[in-house]
């Protein structure tokens, strides 16, 4: 229950069928596949004019956290050879902590994953430019959490 001026408002989970409705409309030219308790998407994303276009996989399932990755070999490590920070296991995208419940099964994927994926991927730019993390947040050290 949500509290909005005083008023309790319940906020429903998002089923299936509302996220991929949602994406179709916002973003048309994404690519939505979904069986009746999961949704995958992929795309291309540009987070600046001069960035290259990424490729992008959503997989999320109801009553799970969604799994975001870039095609493999788009994102490299620095000239340091550090890892790439915000990211589980160097293969899936850290968008948010789950613990501070961020993003839930209320929360609408095309309002939130997807562009939180563009700015993710304008910080990984930055990174690679100043050596610095400008993204805020905080680096997960293990699992998902």
């Amino acid at each position: 229950m949500v509290t909005d001026n005083g008023i309790d408002m319940v906020v429903k989970d998002k089923t299936i069928i509302q996220q991929a409705a949602r994406i179709k409309v916002k973003y048309p030219q994404y690519k939505v596949t979904t069986t009746t308790s999961s949704i995958v998407i992929t795309g291309s994303l540009q987070p600046t004019a001069r960035s290259v276009m990424y490729d992008f996989r959503i997989e999320y399932h109801l009553y799970q956290l969604p799994i975001i990755t870039i095609a493999e070999g788009q994102l490299v490590r620095n000239a340091k050879d550090e890892n790439i920070p915000h990211m589980y296991e160097q293969k899936s995208l850290c968008l948010f902590r789950p613990k501070y419940r961020q993003f839930t099964m209320a929360t609408l994927i095309g309002d939130t994953i997807i562009p939180w994926t563009s700015l993710w991927l304008f910080h990984y730019e930055s990174w690679h430019i100043t050596g610095k993390w400008h993204g805020g947040g905080e680096h997960p050290i293990r699992g998902r959490n």
